[in-house]
């Protein structure tokens, strides 16, 4: 217990550690980056729990090492970006992270929700990246990227291996969350939230509360939970469309009520050919008025 302050430099634990009860002041006045470094009981080992039961001051925590660190006391205090360079970060409480923490996981980094909920700003990635959940019950991730901002989440959406409790994934503030890869949780759009797709994305459900916007693009799969999920706007953009019929959306409980807006401004299509959605065959489908072809996939 107490406080440790660490004007300079790094914390660097190397061992069999449990948990550490002491609050931890980054720089002179906790305006100084945290830059913790973390090995478990081997090389490694992803199953050696190193945590941080007190609060961390400080702008911007970068974690390091193939241990883990483990997140629980009230981090009011933590500002800035929560950067995992290597290993797993878990967020063991709702209080251990800000609303306003974007978070960022390097090449196969992990993050770990271990509380009931968390709300964070918004999540990105390199390639190969997990969020997994290992709740005892049902969880709520909440992302809220920030106004003009884009986020992009490359990797696998889990559950940790014998746990069969459901993590929801809500999407709410001003800015763009975006999903590459296998998505195992479902989704909910929160009034006024951006959706983005990108390359494959497969194995989630997807729920639209309210005025919601997903941009789309080539070669995406995506599935829908209800007809009454579909988003009031869809955007296609960065693909040239061609002659033909495209299937943005199937969803085996059928798709009814208003038809998203199409706002295809940034996309490329045939001269004198406007698209146009319908509904066809519990099926989403973008008309290019023209032999069939299919060039986005969301199912």
């Amino acid at each position: 217990n107490g406080t440790v302050r660490i004007a300079s430099g790094f914390l660097a634990m190397k061992g069999n550690f449990y948990r550490f009860g002491a609050n931890f002041i980054m720089g002179s006045n906790g305006t100084g980056e945290a830059l913790i470094y973390v090995v478990g009981s081997s090389s490694g080992d992803f199953r050696r729990l190193d945590g941080l039961t007190g609060s961390v001051s400080c702008n911007d925590f970068t974690k390091f090492g193939p241990g883990i660190v483990r997140l629980s006391g009230n981090n009011t205090n933590l500002f800035g970006t929560i950067r995992i360079n290597q290993g797993n970060l878990a967020i063991d409480a709702s209080q251990a992270v800000r609303n306003t923490n974007d978070v960022w996981i390097g090449y196969g980094g992990r993050l770990t929700m271990s509380a009931a909920s968390a709300v964070l700003g918004g999540l990105s990635s390199d390639l190969d990246a997990i969020l997994q959940m290992e709740y005892s019950g049902a969880t709520t991730l909440s992302l809220n990227p920030p106004v003009g901002s884009e986020h992009v989440f490359q990797g696998t959406v889990q559950n940790i291996t014998g746990n069969a409790n459901v993590m929801t994934i809500e999407i709410a503030g001003s800015g763009i969350q975006g999903f590459r890869g296998i998505v195992g949780s479902p989704l909910t759009l929160k009034t006024g939230a951006k959706l983005k797709l990108l390359g494959d994305v497969s194995g989630a459900s997807l729920t639209c509360e309210g005025d919601t916007t997903m941009y789309a693009s080539a070669l995406n799969t995506f599935s829908l939970t209800a007809p009454s999920s579909l988003p009031t706007t869809v955007v296609l953009s960065e693909d040239t469309l061609e002659k033909g019929e495209y299937v943005l959306i199937s969803s085996p409980t059928g798709l009814s009520g208003t038809k998203p807006v199409l706002d295809v401004s940034a996309t490329d299509y045939p001269q004198g050919m406007t698209p146009t959605l319908r509904i066809s065959d519990n099926a989403l489908i973008l008309d290019v008025k023209a032999p069939p072809g299919i060039l986005i996939v969301v199912r």
